[in-house]
């Protein structure tokens, strides 16, 4: 699920940690998705933005395409 949308539970948040520190050590793929940016993302926990930042990062901006079709009845 996207990165940061546990709600800051602790516990969540270390395992996340603990996936992504891994998976880069062991060169392994990794993709990671957020509604965050990599800044709040760091104002969160500085140390998984920098593994993130590491990476090929990719901004994809546009609007919510589920809330869209809700809004506009399709």
């Amino acid at each position: 699920d996207d990165i940061w949308a546990q709600n800051d539970k602790e516990f969540g948040w270390e395992v996340v940690c603990s996936i992504v520190t891994k998976r880069l050590d062991w060169n392994r793929p990794t993709v990671a998705n957020s509604n965050l940016s990599l800044e709040a993302i760091a104002a969160k926990d500085a140390r998984l933005a920098s593994r993130l930042a590491g990476g090929n990062v990719l901004e994809l901006v546009g609007s919510d395409r589920r809330l869209s079709r809700l809004l506009n009845g399709r």
